[in-house]
């Protein structure tokens, strides 16, 4: 993909904007700090979330390589090996990937280095983990919808980068429609679960219940407390289950998956639980080979109340060939640049 230019003023609202985010955190950027604190994990998420509108890859990783956590000479101190995922500076076990493919963030080929118009985001915030998710809705990017779930994992003792991995979702893959995302997502309330509310769950809690959602994949015994309203959104479609007179929502479940490499981002104070998991038979054509996945779970009261997944795929539409979609019109491997490469090189090398 080809980069529009920029004039000199756009680079200068790049560098303010990050300039006010970072400086405004410089005391829990520090690498000196004794614990990963919910404010510098708020401020990376801010950061994160203004370079992809700007498409401003090398100056957010050189404000999160900062040894203060100031951007200093944005885009222009920060180099990188040809020969490997590692950055070759402060930072050497720093990894980025996007759907399980190791990249360079500054590279052609990486969507961070793309301006992305932000229609909706959410964040929540993992002190124990040291981590943060974030949701990015982009229907209204021109040309170019995307529904992007990343999540950014940091050393609690150095608050240095340790991966930013991202299931990057696109036209074609599962389900995908960013307008209905959009619409849905807008229509929900995710506010923040006071300290003694009844509706608020423990760390530990959130955690089992995402975890008990992905095992239901493979064990029919296992129960999972949902409530209303009994919808998901999966791709850009209501997926609806069967709410009880009780307000029990009945799903339908196979019972023969197992769903592999979970990483977790847990938010008490919102009640949120991110799951990055490689998601086994998604794509038809692929056979059981597990697919990049996210899933994001709000929880109040011990159930399951909103959900939305993000899921990639090798071919296009998951190699359904029309099957779901109801047409078989533009089936087959997918051509939407550069992206359509790197998904069919990353499953030929194995990168999971």
């Amino acid at each position: 993909m080809v980069r529009p230019s920029r004039p000199s003023c756009f680079l200068a609202t790049l560098s303010s904007t990050l300039l006010l985010l970072s400086s405004a955190s410089t005391h829990d950027c520090n690498p000196t700090a004794s614990q990963c604190t919910r404010s510098f994990l708020k401020s990376i998420s801010s950061l994160y979330i203004t370079a992809q509108s700007l498409g401003e890859s090398s100056a957010f990783i050189t404000s999160l390589l900062s040894p203060a956590g100031n951007l200093t000479n944005p885009g222009s101190n920060l180099t990188w090996t040809n020969s490997g995922p590692y950055a070759n500076i402060t930072a050497p076990s720093f990894l980025y990937k996007e759907n399980e493919i190791v990249l360079s963030p500054t590279s052609a080929n990486s969507t961070l280095s793309v301006p992305i118009k932000i229609d909706f985001h959410r964040s929540a915030h993992d002190t124990r983990r040291c981590a943060s998710f974030t949701e990015l809705i982009a229907a209204s990017n021109p040309g170019h919808p995307y529904v992007i779930h990343t999540r950014m994992e940091f050393s609690p003792s150095t608050l240095q980068p340790v991966m930013i991995e991202s299931v990057v979702t696109d036209e074609g893959d599962w389900l995908f429609n960013a307008t209905g995302t959009l619409s849905l997502a807008r229509q929900e309330d995710w506010p923040i679960i006071p300290l003694n509310s009844s509706a608020r769950n423990s760390y530990e809690e959130i955690q089992a219940l995402g975890d008990a959602y992905f095992n239901r994949f493979g064990n029919a015994n296992v129960t999972v407390p949902w409530g209303p309203p009994c919808i998901r959104i999966e791709g850009g479609l209501p997926a609806r289950g069967n709410l009880t007179a009780s307000g029990e929502c009945i799903q339908e479940w196979p019972s023969t998956i197992i769903v592999p490499w979970r990483r977790y981002v847990v938010d008490e104070e919102v009640g949120v639980v991110d799951m990055f998991v490689g998601f086994p038979g998604l794509d038809r054509s692929q056979g059981e080979t597990p697919m990049p996945d996210s899933h994001v779970f709000r929880v109040e009261a011990g159930r399951i109340k909103y959900l939305h997944t993000a899921s990639s795929c090798v071919e296009k539409e998951c190699g359904l060939n029309g099957t779901f979609f109801g047409s078989e019109e533009g089936m087959g491997q997918r051509s939407v640049g550069k992206r359509s490469v790197r998904r069919g090189k990353a499953w030929r090398l194995g990168k999971w």
